[in-house]
């Protein structure tokens, strides 16, 4: 379940339930998911008298990583705009590039050299790359 956000116009606060909880709008802002403390706080914002209120906008809590992805998005946006260049030529580098090829099993070659090494190396043709483990030559 998400998590309510209220906000308060007087920043960071605190407000004591009848019950004697304490909820705390650390930087102006409380996020819960307690039906208790969001009744209370919902009756409080219903008397029109309390610095509390819930932000059309934003009704629910965001998370961090949202944030930042967020303003990863908007920054993007922001200097492709500013550089129509770049944009043409990324869009230009999207249509032209070739659909992925799906991704290929490593080979293993068992290979024994002159100095009597004896293991396996496994090798991928898209990266190159070559993995290998001795065998053990004890005689």
């Amino acid at each position: 379940m998400a998590k309510k956000l209220y906000k308060s116009f007087s920043g960071p606060c605190r407000a004591i339930m009848p019950n004697g909880k304490e909820i705390l709008f650390t930087n102006g802002r409380h996020a819960t998911d307690s039906a208790d403390v969001m009744a209370y706080l919902d009756q409080e914002i219903a008397t029109g008298i309390t610095p509390f209120y819930v932000d059309p906008a934003e009704p629910e809590e965001v998370t961090a990583e949202e944030v930042v992805a967020d303003l990863k998005a908007q920054a993007i946006a922001e200097f492709l705009a500013a550089n129509p260049q770049l944009q043409l030529a990324l869009e230009q580098e999207k249509a032209s590039a070739p659909e992925a090829a799906p991704a290929e099993e490593p080979k293993e070659e068992t290979q024994e050299g002159r100095s009597g090494f004896q293991g396996s190396i496994s090798t991928t043709a898209s990266t190159g790359i070559k993995l290998g483990s001795a065998a053990s030559n004890s005689q």
